[in-house]
C-alpha cells in the first residue's frame, strides 16, 4: 500500500485531506462521481451505469482512502477513471486512469476489427494506417477485405471547374483508392 500525501494538507475535518468543496481533489471528484453514477437514481447518468447493474465495489464505495490507495493519483489532468471491461464494475482489477482517446477506444459502440491477429478499434486502425475512419468503414461496407480496406492507399480525385476554363476546383480523397 503506497502512502499518498493529501491533496490539501491544510484540509480540516476530513481524515483523507481531500475536501468535498470546490477545492476537492480530482481524485475525490472522480470517486464521488462514480459512486453517484452507480448508486444514485437521481443522477443524470444513472441509466447508463447503475440501471445497467454497474456498481462500485464495497471497499471503494465506503472509503475514499481505499480508492486512492488502489488507484493512485491521476497521472495528468487529461486522465479520468475508466473501466477496462465496460460491463464490469468499478473495482481495482477493472479500473485504470485513461485519456479521452484511450476511453473512446473502449466504448460499447466502438467497432473492433481483427487484422493480422490484432484486434483494434476502427479509430485505432485509422490512426495506424493513415486511412480515415470513414474511408475504412465505407470500404468494408462495400465488401472490401479487411486487409485491402486498411492497406490500400487513398486515391486523390481532381474535379475540374466547369464554370471557368477548366481550372482545378477541388481535390479530395476517394475512399476507394484504385478500383
Amino acid at each position: 500500500m503506497t502512502h499518498l500525501a493529501p491533496a490539501d494538507p491544510n484540509a480540516r475535518n476530513y481524515r483523507h485531506g481531500h475536501k468535498p468543496q470546490s477545492g476537492a481533489s480530482p481524485e475525490y471528484v472522480a470517486w464521488n462521481g462514480m459512486r453517484a453514477r452507480c448508486h444514485n437514481p437521481s443522477n443524470p447518468n444513472y441509466a447508463r451505469y447503475g440501471a445497467r447493474g454497474i456498481r462500485v465495489c464495497e471497499a471503494w464505495r465506503n472509503s475514499f482512502e481505499t480508492f486512492l490507495s488502489d488507484m493512485g493519483r491521476k497521472p495528468s489532468t487529461k486522465h479520468s477513471i475508466e473501466r477496462i471491461n465496460n460491463n464490469g464494475n468499478y473495482e481495482p482489477s477493472n479500473c485504470r486512469w485513461a485519456t479521452a482517446t484511450e476511453q473512446a477506444n473502449n466504448r460499447r459502440s466502438s467497432r473492433v476489427i481483427k487484422f493480422n491477429e490484432e484486434e483494434k478499434t476502427l479509430a485505432e486502425w485509422s490512426r495506424l494506417s493513415g486511412v480515415s475512419v470513414t474511408t475504412i468503414y465505407q470500404r468494408i461496407k462495400y465488401g472490401w477485405s479487411i486487409e485491402r480496406a486498411l492497406t490500400q492507399p487513398v486515391k486523390m480525385l481532381v474535379r475540374k471547374d466547369k464554370r471557368h476554363t477548366g481550372a482545378i476546383a477541388n481535390v479530395y480523397p476517394s475512399p476507394f483508392g484504385k478500383i
